[in-house]
């Protein structure tokens, strides 16, 4: 399997539209950056072109100096967890390639040519309404991506020197497939989405998990049910051919009370069948981190206060089942939040306050966080996506409701950052999410979603230098 050097998503972007609806109905807050079901235009053509316009962005991106660290918070003691408990076995069908694909639609022109000296400033390569969007990068610096537009999920690529795309899923009528997330490179590639279902007057509720492949560059596969009733939100990662999962059950659509329910699972069908354990008995947003060794971490919530304590939670593999610690400095509801582990199995976590108190960095390294430091001191951030490289530097992108969207690296040793588009003068601004990989020269490679609205919002694409 071509390898694929580590990438990141945003979190905002896999928040179930359905469940943030169902929990205002009951005077609960979920998370931000959600998108609604109800597609705003007409569902496109399979065969329609992704358009492209090779002008240049409304507002030319500046460079800004960079962040200073924020005063520590008292940490919050360690503790470990009982989430080894509960174990069950999943049995999933393995999905089998399909010959009734959608057909790709043809290719189109680039935007600009890809430079490895300079950036490759913020363009829009499509402006269909995607609304979420996750990729990775293979050896050969391609972007794979996997998004959601119009109640579908779309496979984008740049890997045969043109943007292209390809309709991955078919919802049946009153059902939509959102919160895509992608793992692998090159030939071998894995997708996993959430399908919704119609309206039930609490919102669309998610009905199940649905995941699908490419390998050795061939057919894509038919999409394949995983994990119990309700299951959504997944996160995905991918090593060897066998592929590695996080997910979240049910969501909130009545009254939430101590004894209330809403277990994240860890799946994985590395030994050949699905095994599925629960990770926690409650949580929200979970993301998955994967060392080279495939050993996995996960950074969750607990937007519905569940949980003992107040801060996200961090659950790392052992010899003895799962582990779990508060995040030092963190907040419970802190929203969005990406996790990526570099090459020396360290936790790189960045996340926002909800509440418009900025963006913050954290590594987990020898079993302790590292002081946060502040990336963007007052913007409310819309969503993040963090990557690392070779070298163990961090590259983020995140958007903003006020400042537009902005990227974050460590590479040269301080934190410097980058505003790739500047948001409107005036009027609304729609963002929908944000994605990051770094491929084997170094370049950090960028998609995210913005517009004036959400029935204009556009796919851009950008990257930075190689190293």
């Amino acid at each position: 399997m071509t390898s694929t050097v580590a990438a990141g998503r945003t979190v905002g972007a896999r928040r179930s539209p359905a469940a943030t609806i169902a929990v205002l109905a009951v005077s609960l807050t979920l998370l931000g950056g959600c998108v609604s079901v109800q597609p705003s235009v007409p569902p496109e053509s399979p065969g329609t072109s992704i358009l492209v316009n090779t002008s240049p962005p409304g507002a030319t991106a500046t460079p800004t100096g960079g962040p200073s660290a924020t005063n520590p918070l008292t940490p919050a003691p360690t503790t470990s967890a009982e989430a080894s408990a509960s174990s069950s076995p999943t049995a999933s069908p393995t999905p089998t390639a399909t010959t009734t694909a959608t057909p790709t639609e043809p290719a189109t022109p680039t935007p600009s040519p890809t430079s490895t000296t300079g950036w490759t400033e913020a363009a829009t390569i499509s402006t269909n309404h995607y609304t979420a969007v996750d990729l990775v990068v293979d050896d050969a610096g391609a972007v794979h991506a996997a998004a959601a537009l119009d109640r579908s999920i779309w496979y984008v690529t740049n890997s045969t020197g043109s943007w292209t795309r390809h309709q991955l899923s078919s919802p049946p009528s009153g059902r939509a497939d959102l919160e895509p997330t992608i793992a692998g490179g090159g030939p071998n590639l894995f997708v996993a989405f959430t399908r919704y279902g119609p309206n039930t007057g609490f919102g669309s509720l998610p009905e199940n998990i649905y995941y699908l492949s490419r390998t050795g560059g061939g057919a894509w596969s038919d999409p394949v049910k995983h994990g119990p009733p309700e299951a959504n939100a997944p996160s995905i990662k991918a090593r060897n051919g066998a592929i590695y999962m996080v997910y979240a059950v049910g969501v909130a659509v009545d009254v939430v009370g101590p004894s209330s329910v809403f277990p994240l699972h860890f799946a994985t069908n590395v030994g050949g069948a699905w095994v599925d354990r629960l990770v926690s008995q409650n949580g929200t947003a979970p993301v998955l981190g994967l060392s080279a060794a495939g050993r996995f971490q996960i950074v969750f919530g607990d937007q519905l206060t569940l949980l003992a304590g107040n801060s996200l939670s961090y659950v790392a593999a052992g010899s003895n089942g799962f582990t779990t610690e508060p995040v030092p400095s963190t907040r419970d509801d802190y929203s969005p939040f990406d996790m990526a582990i570099d090459s020396s199995d360290q936790a790189d976590l960045v996340y926002g306050d909800d509440l418009g108190g900025g963006l913050f960095f954290t590594r987990r390294s020898d079993g302790t966080w590292s002081t946060p430091v502040t990336l963007t001191g007052s913007a409310l951030i819309t969503s993040v996506a963090v990557a690392t490289d070779s070298a163990d530097r961090v590259h983020v992108v995140a958007t903003t409701l006020a400042d537009g969207v902005w990227y974050f690296t460590n590479r040269h040793g301080s934190w410097e950052s980058k505003q790739l588009l500047a948001p409107p003068a005036s009027g609304k601004w729609y963002t929908g999410s944000s994605a990051i990989a770094v491929d084997n020269s170094g370049r950090a490679q960028i998609l995210f979603i913005v517009g004036k609205k959400e029935n204009s919002a556009e796919l851009y694409y950008a990257a930075s230098p190689a190293v």
